[in-house]
């Protein structure tokens, strides 16, 4: 019998969760004929962006990097899930395009923190915060071999010829030499080229409700009078934009998903011709809510992957925005500029000005994890048992790209497994 989905949300879980439904039903045998994707901008790939950089002289293009990452720019290796990024990487054909920065790389070891207006290293034991890892490194030589050591699991990535390489060149971070957005663009790519007419990719497509029927069938409606009729939806929009399409018979499941709060941040992405910081600086700085600044840290954007130039990143905004910067939808970007500028002076005693800058507000972005919220997921998981509903994205299970990724592909393989238990019963 054939199936169909349809998937809420074209960020990476979205597509990543497209990706592993089409590879694993076809190697499984599993009829999956439509694949709906579903987005509601005009963009694929939510908040990894690399922003290429205009107006950039020919003469002066080799001294700079071509893009601002507007989101995140690298993907940790310290977990399972960032070892099972490289494994979907490598299978998507781009090794040749990573980047990576070793684990004794100055630009990865090197973070600070503001301390009456001075940068101090931010020196943290790994004995204390994080026993685990630091046992497997002390008993396998590696934090990786560790993890594969005992967890089955991750059988098939030890012999992934990018996995492999990354253990045995101790990588810690890696991204793209085009940027991180690299990812989110083959991805889609591979979707519409491999698999055809199974998959219909749908951008600027608003959902506005859902209905789960009792025959098994759900509905999803969109604007423009669009209804879909499927078997199974993956939501991998916020947990609060998913709770407004929900019918109003769910109304535990509506009001635990909106107690799920997120928080904005804006991004002052700059360049300078000149180099303005060593290259072995570090990473960046955070800056504690004690010292009472205007933003909350700075990356260090051409110290991590080195270049002549200089490019940073200011953050601003978090649990702070509204009161700092009022509304998403009527912050001054040229107040924001001034804002990072200043704290370049006084943090960096950088006072030039740069010559290529790019603002993004990012509504939303970031979600907060409070205490008790292994309880709401309990709950929600107990509301939506009987509903042909999965859940993915940053909302609920990690809010890292390798988490929202990996919990894209257990998801989809448990929905797979489901319908092949279900037909051989």
């Amino acid at each position: 019998m054939k199936k169909s989905v349809a998937i809420l949300g074209g960020g990476i879980s979205g597509l990543s969760s497209a990706y592993y439904l089409l590879r694993k039903s076809l190697s499984k045998g599993l009829n999956l004929d439509r694949v709906y994707l579903l987005e509601e901008s005009s963009r694929f790939g939510g908040w990894l962006h690399s922003k290429p950089i205009e107006n950039v002289p020919n003469q002066t293009r080799v001294n700079q990097s071509n893009y601002f990452e507007l989101g995140p720019r690298t993907i940790s290796l310290n977990s399972y899930a960032g070892i099972n990024v490289l494994a979907l990487v490598n299978s998507l054909g781009l090794s040749a395009q990573t980047k990576s920065i070793p684990k004794q790389s100055l630009s990865f070891k090197r973070r600070y923190i503001i301390i009456d207006d001075k940068l101090r290293f931010r020196l943290l034991s790994m004995r204390s915060v994080f026993p685990s890892i630091l046992k497997k490194e002390q008993t396998y030589g590696s934090v990786v071999r560790g993890m594969f050591a005992k967890e089955d699991i991750w059988k098939d990535l030890k012999t992934d010829s990018l996995v492999v390489e990354s253990i045995r060149d101790k990588w810690a971070v890696f991204s793209f030499e085009k940027g991180i957005e690299t990812l989110p663009k083959k991805l889609l790519s591979t979707l519409q080229e491999e698999f055809g007419s199974k998959i219909i990719v749908k951008p600027c497509t608003k959902v506005i409700g859902l209905r789960f029927n009792e025959n098994g069938k759900n509905v999803v409606s969109a604007e423009n009078d669009i209804d879909l009729e499927v078997d199974h939806i993956f939501s991998s929009i916020k947990a609060n934009s998913l709770a407004r399409l929900l019918p109003s018979r769910y109304g535990l499941l509506k009001q635990t998903l909106e107690s799920i709060e997120t928080v904005s941040m804006a991004v002052v992405c700059l360049q300078f011709d000149e180099t303005l910081i060593p290259i072995d600086k570090g990473f960046g700085f955070l800056i504690p809510s004690s010292e009472k600044s205007d933003i909350l840290g700075v990356t260090f954007d051409s110290c991590i992957f080195p270049k002549p130039s200089t490019q940073v990143t200011v953050m601003l905004g978090g649990c702070w925005f509204k009161q700092l910067f009022g509304s998403t939808s009527n912050v001054d970007h040229k107040h924001l500029l001034q804002i990072s500028l200043k704290a370049l002076d006084r943090y960096l005693q950088i006072r030039k000005q740069p010559s290529h800058s790019h603002i993004a507000i990012h509504e939303d972005c970031i979600p907060q994890y409070h205490v008790g919220h292994h309880k709401k997921l309990q709950i929600i998981e107990n509301e939506i048992r009987d509903l042909n509903l999965s859940l993915l994205g940053s909302s609920y299970y990690g809010f890292s790209v390798p988490d929202t990724i990996l919990s894209a592909k257990t998801k989809s393989e448990q929905w797979i497994q489901s319908e092949l238990d279900e037909h051989s019963n």
